[in-house]
């Protein structure tokens, strides 16, 4: 795709079972519905220097192959349901270098809504960005996350009921300070 591409309307890959791999150009700013649902697309179609601000509603629904996805730099807010919805097998959430995330959604790492109600046993999310000011409820209920996904230096003034419940794996939280 050419640097000039800024917006792929909803469903334009839908049922395009023997697509594994593709990747976007860092202009793309919107991605619409269900883009990719049907498709095998193995790793995260995005490079760390994404500026993409809006993907749509089940983006990536049941993409099973997906293992991977990095979330681009141009996103205020993340609702991670609704872009991967039913994708069992995911085992990675990066965020590269994005300087603009300032929240994650409601349920947006919620093992049981997107494992079939099943924890995921796989899944590890990055450190979030340090600009992430609020984590609202449920955001990683159920996940099988290790490690605080704050960092000392996190902004977070706002951590949800539930946000954390049932993560059996958690081991460490750091809660931000100031």
């Amino acid at each position: 795709f050419g640097s000039s591409l800024t917006s792929i309307g909803h469903q334009a890959f839908y049922g395009c079972s023997s697509l594994t791999e593709i990747t976007l150009p860092d202009s793309l700013l919107i991605l619409g519905n269900e883009v990719f649902v049907g498709t095998s697309i193995v790793n995260s179609p995005f490079t760390k220097n994404s500026q993409c601000q809006k993907i749509g509603n089940a983006c990536f629904g049941s993409v099973k192959t997906l293992k991977n996805l990095i979330i681009p730099n141009g996103m205020t807010e993340l609702d991670l349901v609704s872009i991967i919805t039913f994708n069992e097998n995911i085992e990675y959430v990066g965020f590269g270098n994005n300087p603009k995330l300032k929240v994650i959604k409601k349920n947006c790492f919620n093992g049981g809504s997107l494992n079939n109600g099943k924890p995921y046993s796989k899944l590890v999310v990055d450190t979030l960005p340090d600009c992430v000011e609020t984590v609202e409820d449920f955001a990683f209920i159920q996940t099988a996350i290790v490690n605080s996904p704050f960092s000392p230096t996190s902004k977070c003034t706002f951590i949800g009921h539930q946000a954390f419940s049932t993560c059996t794996s958690l081991k460490n939280i750091i809660i931000p300070k100031d």
